[in-house]
Parts: structure tokens; C-alpha cells; sequence
């Protein structure tokens, strides 16, 4: 995208913005790339843990996304292989390892650092 940037003239670059402010976005966000959608099979709105004995308004939090949660649940409980779960959640198998490895990261700092794990929905 840097390149994309260097490329435009500034006169290019205020229309842009002129048009991102008029449909409502911010700064040059209109020219984003979707999110894929990807196939959730169990609901985790409704869950979180904590470290024992400390009151949770005391604890950081870590945020696990929905479809993080999914990849783990493939990857780990189910014990799929990263091709097959990737197609289960109708992602690219490159997005899945990424997704996994996020995952994990998360999972073992709330853990490891005595953190709040709250399981939530991407806005």
C-alpha cells in the first residue's frame, strides 16, 4: 500500500479523502479489503476464564476471537490436520495456520501471565 500512497498526487489523494468523508469512513479505511467469511460451528459468546482467586476487575484481559477459538478446537481438540480444518472453516490454509498461531499466543499469555481469556465476536 506504501507504494500505492507514493504513487498518487496530492490532488489524487484529497479527492480520496473528500470521498471516504462523505460516505462516513475514516481516513482512507473505504479502501480496505473485506472480511472472508468464516464457517463457526459451536456459538463461545458466552464464555470466559479467569485466574482462581482474584477478582476479575483487577485482571488484564485477553480477547480470543470467535474464529480463533474455532481453529483451536479443530487443530488441538479434534486433532485435524491445518489442510483439512482450513476447509472445514472455508479459509485458506495459510489464514488458518495464522489464525492458530494468534491463537495459541493469546491462549498461553493469559495463562502464563495470570490474564482474564474473554471470548468475543470481530466487530
Amino acid at each position: 500500500m506504501k507504494f500505492f500512497y507514493k504513487s498518487l498526487t496530492l490532488e489524487h489523494m484529497c479527492d480520496i479523502i473528500r470521498i471516504c468523508e462523505y460516505i462516513g469512513s475514516c481516513h482512507l479505511k473505504c479502501l480496505g479489503r473485506r472480511r472472508k467469511f468464516r464457517n463457526i460451528s459451536k456459538d463461545y459468546s458466552q464464555i470466559c476464564f479467569k485466574p482462581c482467586g482474584i477478582r476479575m476487575d483487577e485482571l488484564e484481559e485477553v480477547i480470543v476471537y470467535k474464529d480463533e477459538m474455532e481453529a483451536i478446537r479443530l487443530a488441538d481438540f479434534e486433532n485435524l490436520y491445518q489442510q483439512d480444518a482450513s476447509e472445514n472453516m472455508k479459509i485458506s490454509r495459510t489464514t488458518f495456520s495464522r489464525v492458530v498461531s494468534d491463537a495459541r499466543r493469546k491462549i498461553a499469555d493469559a495463562i502464563l501471565h495470570q490474564k482474564v481469556l474473554i471470548i468475543k465476536d470481530r466487530a
